[in-house]
C-alpha cells in the first residue's frame, strides 16, 4: 500500500474534509483525514531551512527503518522461523502506540501494523512536546533524537551479536574443524599414549618462557597440509645452503619457486574421435636430453612415455622437449598427461604442444652445421671440397698420427665435393686407427620441416599433485594428421614458495613426529630451544604454517571444546532472540518518528506553496500499489478540481522524478509514505 499525504488550501472560509475531499467520488483510492496539528511557525527563513532539514531527516529515517528491517529479516532468515523476505518483513513492521481509552483515567498501549497506524494517525501528544508552544526546530530536534537512539541501540545490539557468532563460529571450528583450527588436546593425547614412552605432560605444556637453565627446550605442534609435508623435514633440520635461501627470497608470496632438477611424466595418451590412439609402434626421442637414464624411473628412457604403462616414467634433468614420432600420418585431437611417480615439483604445469610439417619435396640448404663433441663445430657449404672441411675437422679435434677421420653421407664416405644439402641427409664424421678401430663419432642429419603450435601454452592447467594420476583428457585446439608430435615443458611447478626454514632456525634436529593426519591435513611434533621459539614461530608464520598452542584442560578449567561450543550456542541463540524483540521496539520507535517528520514536512510544504494563514485540508490518501490506475484516478480528481493552483507559465518540475518523497510536478503539496516491504 503506497500513502500520499496531500495539502489543499480551503476554498472557503470554514471549508472542512468532507467538503474539499468526499465530492471528488474517488472508488479505487480511498482518501482519509489526517489532523495536523497547528504548530508555531515562525520566519520564512526558519521555514526555508526547516524545508532543506526535513528532507535530510526524511530520506536519513527511511535509511534507518531499511537497516532495522534488514536486520530483523536477516535474524529471520538464519534462524528456524524462515520465510520469504516479503512475508518478513511484513511481520516486522508492527508499531506500539500510546492512546486514551474511553472511560478510562490512564493511556493504553496498543499494537497495531504500520497500515492501521497511518490510516489513523494523530500526533503523539505522550511522545513528543506540546507542538503549539516550541519552534518546528524543536519538535525536529526531539524527534530527530528518537530515530538516532533507535539506531544507536540497533548497532549496538548487532555489533555485541556479531561478536557471539564469532566467538560461536570459532569454538564450532574447535569442534569439528581441521587440524589448522580444531582443539587439539584429543590429538595430542592419544599420539602420546601410542608412544613407546610416553613424554611428560610437564613436557607437553612447556613453553620458553617456563624453561630454564636446566630444560632449555621446550614443545610445539605445527599444523599445515599435505602438500607441505614433503619440505617438514627441512623445516627441521640445518642443512639448507646460503644459495637456497638466497633463491628463495625471489619467490613472489603465493606462487612456487618453479624450480626444478627436471622435468618428469609417467606417459602421454592420445585419442580421436574418442577412441585412444595406438603408440604401440611410435617412437619417443629426447633431442637435446640428458638421456642419462634413472634407476628410479625405471631407467627413465623417452620410450616409457608412451608404452602406456603408469608405473613408469620419462625423466629428463635438462628439461627439453619429447617427440613422438608415429611413422606415418596420425591424427588426434585430444591428449592426457600422466603424473610421475613421485618428485611432484617436476612436473610440468606449463606447455606446448606441436606437429610436424615436413619440407617440401626436393628442398635444400646452402649449409649444414656438424657438431664435433663438445670442442666446437664445423659448417659445411655445398659444393665446398671434402679436403677443406677434412682440414678443419682435423683442427678442430687435433686428431694426433695414426688416426684417421672418414666423412660420410648418408653412411658412405664423402667423395670430392659436397654436392646439394637436401632434407633428411645425415652427415656423420668417425675417427679410427690404424686398424680401422673407431674411437668417436658425431652425425648431424638436415631437418628442413617446422613445427607448427597445435595446443598453446596453458596457463590455467592444474597439474594433479597425485602420483601415477591422469589428467583429464584436453581437447587439441588445431587437429591434423601430423606424423611427429613435440611435447614442450616451459614451466615445472617447483616448490611452493614457503621453502624449508633455513639452518639456525631453532628447531631440534631430528625431534619431528606425525601426530595426527587427517584429511588433507597433519599435524607435527618439534622440539625448539627456548631462546629461538619467537624466530622458528615466525618462520613458520611466513610460510602460511600454523603453530598450534596445546592447552590441556585443568582442574581450574575442566571446559572442553564441545562444552564451549554448547554453552556459545546457546547464548547466541538467546542473544538472536533478544535482537529480534530489540527490532520490533526500535522499528516502532523510529517509525513513529518517521510519519511524524512526513506531518511535519508537508504542513512546512504547504505554508511555503501557499502562504498564510494556514488553511488547508490535509488528507491522506490509501492507494494500492498493485493497482496503478489507484493513483491516476486520484492524480485525475485532484487535477481536476486543484489544476489552477498552478501559477501560469510557471514550469512546476515536469521532468521532477515521481519517485521522490515531495513530489513538486503537481500544483498541490504532495508527499509520499512509501512501502518498506522491498528494499
Amino acid at each position: 500500500m503506497d500513502y500520499f499525504i496531500v495539502m489543499l488550501p480551503a476554498r472557503q472560509q470554514g471549508q472542512n474534509f468532507e467538503k474539499a475531499i468526499g465530492g471528488m467520488g474517488l472508488r479505487a483510492c480511498e482518501p482519509k483525514k489526517f489532523p495536523l496539528p497547528a504548530f508555531k511557525i515562525g520566519t520564512l527563513d526558519s521555514l526555508m531551512e526547516n524545508s532543506d532539514d526535513l528532507n535530510k531527516m526524511d530520506m536519513a529515517t527511511e535509511g534507518s527503518l531499511q537497516k532495522i528491517l534488514a536486520t530483523g529479516e536477516q535474524l529471520y532468515m538464519e534462524g528456524q522461523d524462515k520465510g520469504s523476505a516479503k512475508k518478513v518483513r511484513q511481520e516486522l513492521q508492527v508499531v506500539k502506540v500510546t492512546e486514551r481509552v474511553a472511560q478510562s483515567p490512564h493511556p493504553v498501549e496498543k499494537t497495531k501494523n504500520v497500515k492501521s497506524y497511518v490510516e489513523n494517525w494523530h500526533w503523539d501528544v505522550f511522545r513528543y512536546t506540546d507542538h503549539s508552544d516550541v519552534s518546528i526546530k524543536k519538535v525536529l530536534e526531539e524527534v530527530s533524537r528518537s530515530v538516532a537512539v533507535a539506531e544507536d541501540v540497533i548497532k549496538r545490539k548487532v555489533a555485541e551479536y556479531a561478536e557471539l557468532k564469532s566467538k560461536c563460529s570459532a569454538a564450532e571450528k574447535r569442534v569439528g574443524g581441521n587440524l589448522m583450527v580444531k582443539d587439539i588436546t584429543t590429538e595430542v593425547a592419544a599420539w602420546n599414549r601410542k608412544r613407546s614412552s610416553p613424554l611428560p605432560e610437564e613436557l607437553l605444556r612447556r613453553r620458553a618462557a617456563d624453561c630454564t637453565e636446566t630444560t632449555k627446550m621446550c614443545m610445539l605442534f605445527v599444523a599445515m597440509t599435505k602438500r607441505d609435508e614433503e619440505l617438514w623435514s627441512d623445516y627441521a633440520s640445518w642443512g639448507i645452503s646460503d644459495e637456497d635461501i638466497s633463491a628463495m627470497d625471489q619467490i613472489k608470496e603465493g606462487e612456487t619457486d618453479h624450480i626444478a632438477d627436471g622435468v618428469t611424466l609417467g606417459r602421454i595418451r592420445f585419442k580421436y574421435n574418442g577412441q585412444i590412439v595406438d603408440t604401440s609402434n611410435a617412437t619417443a626421442t629426447n633431442p637435446g636430453g640428458s638421456q642419462q637414464g634413472c634407476q628410479t624411473y625405471d631407467n627413465g628412457l623417452p620410450a616409457n612415455i608412451i608404452d602406456g604403462d603408469a608405473g613408469t616414467a620419462w625423466f629428463d634433468s635438462n628439461s627439453k622437449p619429447i617427440v613422438i614420432d608415429f611413422h606415418a600420418p596420425t591424427p588426434v585431437d585430444q591428449f592426457s598427461l600422466t603424473t610421475g611417480m613421485d618428485a611432484p615439483h617436476r612436473d610440468p604445469v606449463q606447455w606446448t604442444l606441436e606437429g610436424y610439417v615436413p619440407a617440401p619435396e626436393g628442398a635444400h640448404v646452402p649449409s649444414v652445421t656438424i657438431d664435433l663433441q663438445g670442442v666446437g663445430s664445423v659448417t659445411v657449404a655445398q659444393g665446398e671440397s671434402e679436403a677443406d672441411v677434412m682440414k678443419r675437422i682435423h683442427q678442430k679435434l687435433g686428431v694426433g698420427p695414426g688416426k684417421r677421420i672418414i666423412l660420410k653421407e648418408e653412411g658412405l664416405p664423402v667423395q670430392g665435393v659436397f654436392d646439394q644439402l637436401e632434407e633428411g641427409a645425415a652427415y656423420t664424421y668417425v675417427v679410427e686407427d690404424a686398424a680401422g678401430r673407431e674411437y668417436s663419432k658425431a652425425s648431424e642429419t638436415i631437418d628442413l620441416g617446422s613445427w607448427k603450435i597445435i595446443q598453446p601454452t596453458r596457463t590455467d592447467f592444474h597439474m594433479p599433485t597425485q602420483r601415477r594420476t591422469d589428467t583429464e583428457f584436453l581437447r587439441i585446439q588445431k587437429p591434423a594428421d601430423y606424423t611427429r608430435y613435440r611435447f614442450t615443458p616451459t614451466v615445472m611447478r617447483g616448490h611452493p614458495q614457503r621453502g624449508p626454514i633455513p639452518c639456525g632456525n631453532g628447531s631440534v634436529p631430528g625431534t619431528s613426529e606425525v601426530v595426527k593426519r587427517d584429511g588433507d591435513y597433519l599435524l607435527m611434533s618439534v622440539m625448539v630451544f627456548s631462546n629461538l621459539e619467537g624466530n622458528f614461530k615466525n618462520l613458520c608464520r611466513d610460510r602460511k604454517l600454523v603453530v598450534r598452542e596445546y592447552s590441556p584442560p585443568s582442574d581450574q578449567s575442566p571446559v572442553s571444546a564441545k562444552e564451549e561450543f554448547t554453552m556459545l550456542e546457546a547464548k547466541r541463540k538467546e542473544k538472536r532472540q533478544e535482537l529480534l524483540r530489540e527490532v520490533g521496539v526500535q522499528f516502532s520507535e523510529a517509525y513513529t518518528s518517521w510519519i511524524h517528520i512526513k506531518a511535519v514536512r508537508a504542513f512546512v510544504e504547504a505554508i511555503l506553496r501557499y502562504g498564510l494563514p494556514a488553511n488547508y485540508v490535509s488528507a491522506l490518501f490509501c492507494c494500492d500499489s498493485k493497482n496503478s490506475k489507484s493513483e491516476e484516478e486520484m492524480r485525475a480528481k485532484l487535477q481536476n478540481q486543484y489544476g489552477d493552483l498552478a501559477p501560469k507559465g510557471v514550469d512546476l518540475g515536469e521532468d521532477v522524478s515521481d519517485m521522490n518523497a515531495l513530489q513538486e510536478k503537481y500544483p498541490y503539496v504532495s508527499l509520499r509514505i512509501p512501502s518498506l516491504d522491498q528494499q
